[in-house]
C-alpha cells in the first residue's frame, strides 16, 4: 500500500470544473441571468478525481459523473489492465468519497502490482476492505461497486 496517491482536480472540484460555469451576478436593473440547477450543461465527462500510482506516473484512472445513469465512473483500467470499469451509484459515492478513493486506490494498486509481477489479476465479487464488506458484481461491460449493506 502507498505506492498511489489520489489527485482531486481542483479543491473545489464542481464549480472549477468547465462543465459547470460560474453563475453570473445580476446587474441592478435585474437583467442579469439566472441560473438554475436544471440549466447545467451535460457533465458526461466530468472528471470528479484521479488516481495516479506513484511508482509510475503513467499509469492514471479518472472517475467521471455519468448524468445517464446516475453513476459515478472509472476511466483507464480497460486501457492500463483490460479490465472491466467499476461504477458506483452516485449518491452513495457522495456520500463517502474519501472512502471510495481509498478504495478504488486499493484496487488500482492491487492490479497494477499484478502486471507488474505478471500475474493474472480478477476482481472478487465480494470482498472486505477496512472492516467493510463490498461486493463487486458484472454488470453488462461494468463492475458495480457497493457496499454490502446495500445489496
Amino acid at each position: 500500500m502507498g505506492a498511489l496517491e489520489t489527485i482531486v482536480t481542483s479543491s473545489n472540484a464542481f464549480s472549477a470544473h468547465p462543465a459547470f460555469p460560474k453563475i453570473p451576478k445580476s446587474n441592478k436593473k435585474g437583467r442579469g441571468r439566472q441560473t438554475r440547477i436544471y440549466d447545467m450543461p451535460d457533465t458526461g465527462n466530468a472528471v470528479f478525481l484521479q488516481i495516479q500510482n506513484s511508482k509510475k506516473p503513467e499509469q492514471i484512472i479518472s472517475v467521471v459523473m455519468s448524468d445517464s445513469d446516475a453513476h459515478f465512473e472509472t476511466k483507464g483500467l480497460k486501457g492500463l489492465f483490460d479490465l472491466d470499469e467499476i461504477r458506483i451509484d452516485r449518491n452513495e459515492f457522495l456520500v463517502s468519497i474519501e472512502e471510495y478513493a481509498t478504495l478504488l486506490s486499493f484496487l488500482f494498486e492491487t492490479m497494477s502490482e499484478a502486471q507488474e509481477l505478471k500475474l493474472p489479476y480478477s476482481y472478487m465479487e465480494n470482498f472486505e476492505y477496512n472492516g467493510q464488506r463490498y461486493s463487486l458484481i458484472r454488470h453488462n461491460n461494468h463492475r458495480m461497486l457497493k457496499k454490502a449493506d446495500q445489496l
